[in-house]
């Protein structure tokens, strides 16, 4: 029996796009299908059944191309931390709503009630924040945060480094199952891991 959410939040979402194996360090203007893939991953948060506000990138430059796609590029705070986690700081330090929403820029198959999956345990606990599993496998740091969470990570940016994913699995989160491990790969690539 799923339980009933007597109310859906506020949600800003930030698309990860740099890459150090992606050409200029940036994966979301990669082409896919005729379009950059970070337009299809914005596709994919405008038909959530939990709605968007405003959509955030993080990437190592090509702000003005972001900005010209609508999107709002931001700088990292932490200039000497290279990763997710910087990025994840300088947006909840901007966003005014109540959740952030955390994926990658080629999550073109997003589940369409993937933010609504992620929220239901914020609702019902005292959990600061979600991330997305499959048979027990962290889904590509695909997570839903709230601002409880940012005096955590910013002392967290000041001990030794950590990845996005390995971060979430440590104390306070809640891992939220979703079957389709397939919805959660990169674009272009093959799901050979849920096979």
């Amino acid at each position: 029996m799923s339980l009933s959410v007597p109310w859906l939040p506020e949600v800003d979402a930030l698309l990860l796009c740099a890459s150090p194996r992606a050409q200029n360090g940036d994966k979301g203007l990669r082409a896919y299908a005729g379009e950059a893939v970070v337009m299809h991953t914005y596709a994919r948060l405008l038909e959530q059944s939990c709605p968007v506000s405003k959509t955030y990138v993080s990437s190592n430059g090509q702000h003005e191309r972001y900005r010209a796609l609508g999107f709002l590029p931001l700088a990292d705070n932490y200039a000497d931390w290279p990763g997710a986690l910087a990025a994840i700081e300088a947006a909840l330090s901007v966003s005014e709503a109540e959740c952030l929403l955390v994926l990658p820029c080629d999550m073109g198959e997003l589940p369409l009630d993937a933010i609504a999956k992620l929220w239901r345990p914020l609702a019902l606990s005292d959990a600061a924040y979600t991330y997305a599993v499959c048979e027990g496998s962290v889904l590509s740091g695909v997570c839903l945060l709230t601002h409880r969470l940012l005096p955590r990570l910013r002392r967290r940016l000041q001990a030794a480094r950590v990845d996005l994913v390995d971060w979430l699995q440590e104390p306070g989160g809640v891992a939220v199952p979703f079957s389709d491990g397939a919805a959660f790969c990169p674009l272009g690539t093959t799901a050979n891991s849920f096979a």
